[in-house]
């Protein structure tokens, strides 16, 4: 079964934020977790730094009382172009796990355990229904690199 990341830390994430993901576990055989990553061109990262301030710009403005989650991403937006600023780039970014062990016709054991792993990462991830073979093959060290393979029109990519 694999898993994919449906959504990134939120808050401050430490360096041992993986520990206990990466660790061996009593209930799986054998566990993989992979890494995706795609760095952005330099023209691509200031375009969405600016979009992501005019959007967090908006959510605070279009509203008479601002929750403190839109000014936190609004300073974060702002600290990310100061950061951009100077030089930094962006990545895009995602994980698969992937546990391989026998099948007995209990699922439920390996997923809670997954679960509470990706709970102690921060992660949300969610399991890989309808994709399950392309998340294994990309999930298996054998360099096959995802973007390669996009076969979504150069309009549809532009909406996105």
């Amino acid at each position: 079964m694999t898993w994919e990341m449906s959504g990134a830390p939120r808050g401050i994430v430490r360096s041992s934020v993986l520990e206990h993901l990466l660790a061996p576990h009593h209930s799986m055989r054998r566990k993989r977790v992979t890494m995706l990553y795609t760095p952005i061109s330099a023209a691509q990262t200031a375009k969405l730094v600016e979009e992501n301030i005019r959007s967090a710009d908006q959510r605070v403005r279009g509203t008479q009382r601002a929750s403190e989650r839109e000014r936190k991403q609004q300073a974060d937006a702002y600290k990310t172009a100061s950061e951009e600023a100077r030089g930094a780039g962006l990545v895009d970014f995602g994980m698969l796990v992937t546990v391989t062990d026998v099948f007995d016709g209990d699922f439920e054991p390996i997923s809670a355990a997954v679960d509470g792993l990706a709970a102690s990462a921060k992660l949300r991830l969610r399991r890989c229904w309808g994709h399950q073979d392309s998340a294994f093959l990309v999930s298996l060290p054998l360099g096959v690199v995802p973007a390669r393979y996009d076969w979504a029109p150069a309009k549809l990519k532009e909406l996105m």
